[in-house]
């Protein structure tokens, strides 16, 4: 199936999303994006379009084969490198507190 999707739209790479975090509920599991979509650009359209439920406190890490590629690297790349026999490429992603809790100082 994913072949022929392939073949029709060759600029596009073939995305498999799994999550363990119980903060990410509604994300889609499969997505199409432009080859040239840095990875930056696609957790910003994941973050903000289908993860709406998410605390502002916490941020997406996306890992591909247990790392987590440079913001700057383009999906195609990533897909070239990393799908696999079907052509699908597999993301983890999942969330973690980054910003903490507000801190009051007195002076």
């Amino acid at each position: 199936m994913v072949n022929r999707l392939v073949q029709k739209y060759p600029n596009y790479v073939f995305i498999k999303i799994k999550t363990n975090s119980k903060d990410i509920t509604n994300i889609k599991d499969k997505y199409m994006a432009l080859r040239t979509t840095s990875v930056q650009q696609f957790l910003h359209f994941v973050r903000f379009k289908d993860i709406t439920l998410l605390s502002k406190n916490a941020t997406l890490l996306m890992f591909v084969d247990n790392k987590i590629p440079r913001l700057t690297d383009d999906l195609g790349t990533l897909y070239e490198k990393y799908k696999d026999n079907h052509g699908l490429l597999h993301i983890q992603i999942e969330t973690e507190s980054v910003f903490g809790n507000q801190i009051s100082f007195r002076v």
